[in-house]
């Protein structure tokens, strides 16, 4: 899992790029194509809203992977220190030693 300060960083990065191209189709429309400014408006405004959604989807879905990571790294630590207070385990007859 990539460390929340890079991720974040490139998220708002695509981000940024992915907005770029929506507001200048809905500024300066491309020449030569066959569709109406109405409809190359509402590609535009989808482009960029919808970019929006996947990116808030996309954030959340890396701050829950964080959180999980981070509770299971602190669920095996309690388990070895649990294990250290509590000491060695018996030691079954006839197994010491043996290689």
């Amino acid at each position: 899992m990539p460390q929340p300060g890079r991720a974040a960083a490139a998220l708002s990065a695509a981000g940024a790029a992915h907005g770029l191209p929506a507001r200048t189709l809905y500024a300066v429309p491309p020449p030569g194509t066959g569709f109406t400014t109405a409809d190359l408006h509402s590609g535009a405004q989808l482009m960029y809203y919808g970019g929006d959604v996947v990116e808030a989807a996309l954030a959340v879905v890396l701050g829950v992977g964080w959180y999980t990571a981070g509770g299971r790294a602190r669920a095996r630590r309690s388990r070895q220190d649990a294990k250290v207070r509590s000491g060695p385990g018996p030691v079954l007859a006839g197994r010491a030693g043996v290689r």
